[in-house]
């Protein structure tokens, strides 16, 4: 809490020259206190909360102040598919058709978008031709019939306490899903916990994670989280516990290949597939709220580092 780093010129860099001598990054303290501070001039940006958002959205004189960052980033709802109902595609499919991610986007405050893809599209990355399930939840209905399941199933829904935005969509989703017949019952708990126990093997059936890249490639996402060939009894990525032999074939493929259509097909064809088994329900994509002081230039967004402070200047 109320950590300062301090950075100044190396002397000694052979790189590319930055515009400022230092740039100081304040970390901890009220988000409100740091919105005042970037208007009163005495900082120059930081990352808002809705509240603050909201103030600067409505006030013409600090609208143009508010910046939005959609983070490489993707919310979801995984199905462990090694544990039933989640085992047959068709329930899996039904979720995908019983939650109403535009309606589910309006409990989170403008801090999401909605979410149709395991890739987001902050990626530079385009799937034409991506599966997606509209909201019907008739076709759930449907498809959770054919599955047997014509009074749908009680289940427990993981998600962390302490993120706003998955506890108030897994209450949201509640609402829907009993909709369609099936009874959830939420289990909120704190992230260490949650994180041993979802990556445990057999242990939740269904919860809300997110993921954010590491690195601006589709295999971050793909790779890391589906693959089923990295499947581990504990500390496993894939929460989903998906696997997909024709997936998980194709990955290998692309992280062999040094062709860059090659590898893009083979990714474009993966992640179809893998939604079209529906392991996830993509919920939403991360938005950022940046309130900047008018005198800060070239704070554009970097897809690996996020801000380039080098980059950054100060107008007189």
């Amino acid at each position: 809490r109320d950590v300062r780093w301090q950075f100044e010129r190396n002397p000694h860099s052979s790189g590319t020259e930055g515009w400022v001598d230092s740039v100081d990054i304040q970390f901890g303290g009220d988000v409100s206190l740091r919105v005042m501070m970037v208007e009163r001039g005495e900082i120059d940006r930081t990352k808002a909360d809705a509240v603050s958002a909201l103030r600067h959205e409505r006030d013409p004189r600090l609208r143009s102040s508010l910046h939005w960052v959609t983070s490489v980033n993707t919310g979801y709802l995984f199905l462990n598919t090694e544990m039933k109902p989640f085992d047959d595609p068709r329930v899996r499919q039904a979720m995908n058709h019983a939650i109403d991610k535009r309606r589910l986007m309006q409990l989170a405050g403008g801090l999401a978008v909605a979410a149709d893809s395991v890739v987001p599209p902050s990626m530079p990355w385009t799937n034409p031709g991506l599966p997606s399930y509209e909201y019907s939840p008739e076709k759930a209905r449907t498809l959770l019939r054919e599955a047997g399941l014509p009074n749908g199933f009680k289940t427990g829904l993981w998600f962390i306490n302490a993120r706003a935005i998955d506890k108030r969509l897994a209450e949201g989703m509640q609402q829907e899903l009993r909709a369609v017949g099936i009874e959830v019952q939420l289990e909120g708990i704190n992230q260490s916990a949650f994180e041993v126990k979802a990556r445990s093997r057999r242990q939740v059936a269904c919860g809300i994670w997110s993921w954010s890249q590491d690195y601006p490639d589709p295999s971050n996402f793909l790779d890391v989280l589906l693959n089923g060939d990295r499947i581990t009894d504990q500390d496993c990525n894939n929460l989903a516990f998906y696997s997909n032999p024709e997936v998980n074939r194709r990955l290998a493929l692309a992280g062999d290949s040094f062709e860059p259509e090659v590898r893009l097909r083979l990714f474009r064809e993966a992640e179809s597939i893998v939604m079209q088994d529906a392991p996830w329900v993509p919920l939403y994509h991360q938005r950022d709220p940046i309130i900047r002081h008018p005198r800060l230039r070239g704070d554009v967004p970097h897809p690996v580092y996020l801000w380039r402070y080098e980059n950054m200047w100060l107008a007189e």
